[in-house]
């Protein structure tokens, strides 16, 4: 017996419609993983600059890694896999990595560490932004603050720039990460 994948991604449709999901929510454990990591990693210029790009280079490929795992989980559980969907944020998350990388080689040829951040800065705002339109509204609030940061760090109007953008970030995500629980 053949299967109809698109029969497939209709039920699927009607399944989250009856669970009143029809707009994706997002995964709440994602929304927590990244609160924490970004309120980690983006305040560390303030404080340890040194770790910064350690820790990127670590929780960048490692968080996006334990978010596929965590989605990927979440989707089994729910009983309703939906691939396209799946496909749609996996192609969306590995464009934005790719744009990560493209975006750091000029770090390599020696950009200041201030402003390879802000590169990265406004690459995770684009890749929010993106997301929250096509993918989780859930990450409108996070895109919006994400590029707040980007300008006042930018424009360097105050003292520890960095972790007040870390901490109100980290705050949308966990907001976000608690009505997708809801």
């Amino acid at each position: 017996m053949t299967q109809d994948p698109s029969l497939h991604d209709d039920l699927n449709y009607v399944a989250r419609v009856v669970r009143g999901q029809s707009v994706n929510r997002g995964v709440p454990a994602i929304y927590y993983l990244w609160a924490v990591l970004i309120g980690i990693g983006f305040s560390l210029p303030d404080f340890a600059p040194q770790f910064a790009g350690l820790f990127w280079a670590i929780a960048g490929p490692g968080g996006g890694l334990l978010s596929w795992y965590l989605g990927a989980r979440a989707e089994r559980r729910s009983g309703a896999t939906d691939r396209a969907q799946g496909a749609r944020y996996g192609y969306h998350w590995l464009i934005c990595g790719a744009g990560f990388v493209l975006a750091g080689i000029p770090g390599a040829e020696g950009l200041s560490g201030a402003a390879f951040g802000q590169a990265m800065l406004l690459v995770a705002t684009l890749a929010y932004g993106l997301a929250a339109l096509h993918l989780d509204r859930g990450l409108a609030l996070p895109a919006v603050l994400l590029g707040a940061g980007y300008l006042v760090i930018k424009l360097a109007l105050l003292p520890y720039a960095w972790t007040l953008t870390a901490v109100l970030i980290a705050i949308s995500l966990v907001i976000s990460g608690r009505r997708a629980a809801a």
